[in-house]
């Protein structure tokens, strides 16, 4: 995509690939993944694991690596 300018047809028919394999991946996570790791883990190790990745996610905006939304896709 880097070699296309965004006004090119093929620009935007590779974005909307993009876009529906990244919806399809969220909705795996959300609907099969997530479900089953519940259920294997429990509530205590979700919860030890979100404020993992939510320290994570604050070092990583500290360090400048991450930019913009991290609430998710829309």
């Amino acid at each position: 995509m880097e070699d296309l300018p965004v006004d090119d047809d093929a620009w935007k028919a590779k974005l909307t690939v993009l876009r529906e394999n990244l919806e399809h991946h969220i909705h795996e996570e959300e609907h099969d993944l997530f479900k089953s790791a519940k259920r294997l883990l429990g509530k205590e190790a979700l919860l030890e694991i979100g404020q993992a990745m939510e320290r994570m996610r604050k070092s990583a905006e500290r360090a400048g690596v991450l930019t913009g939304s991290t609430s998710g896709c829309k």
